[in-house]
């Protein structure tokens, strides 16, 4: 429960049948790489109030609103339309609770070790790129990674298997923070 109300997980991609679940549902929030435009009309149209996590502006979304926690995203170029509401920005930035009251950490001036994340499944495939440059610039740090299930460059990974890198797998808010 969310501040007293029902919490449906659905997966989309597995059960077509969305009219089970719509008009009975007052917010949908969506999360995808894979939906397409007519995915997010269909959601629009059909559930109270739509929410589109975004991190690129990958679509034209219908009406709703679009989330976007990143730094400098209130700086990128999404349409003004009247019938989409815009939360941009850090200040949006979606956080587990272990993160929200943080302390202060003192920073030195010699990195010494580099959290390296990229979602959990680096679907870019920038992980041993991003090492590799690490490593020519900085040769004396450690790396940790943390990785999801869904990771696809292990055997990459098992070539890499030196003191420098740390992969972490399948960690929680609680091991990240």
């Amino acid at each position: 429960k969310i501040s007293n109300k029902n919490v449906l997980f659905y997966d989309w991609t597995k059960n077509i049948n969305h009219k089970k679940i719509t008009k009975k549902i007052e917010i949908a929030v969506v999360e995808s790489y894979i939906a397409v435009e007519k995915d997010y009309r269909y959601i629009s149209e059909n559930f109270s109030t739509a929410v589109y996590l975004d991190d690129n502006i990958r679509i034209k979304y219908p009406k709703g609103i679009v989330l976007n926690g990143a730094l400098f995203a209130e700086e990128m170029n999404y349409p003004k339309k009247a019938n989409i509401s815009y939360f941009l920005g850090s200040n949006y930035t979606l956080l587990q609770k272990p993160f929200w009251n943080n302390v202060s950490k003192h920073i030195t001036r010699k990195i010494k070790t580099v959290l390296l994340t990229m979602g959990g499944i680096d679907a870019g495939n920038l992980t041993l790129k991003i090492i590799y440059w690490l490593r020519d610039f900085f040769p004396e740090i450690k790396i940790l990674i943390p990785i999801g299930q869904n990771f696809k460059e292990m055997s990459e990974f098992q070539k890499l298997k030196k003191s420098d890198v740390k992969l972490i797998k399948g960690a929680g808010a609680i091991e990240m923070k």
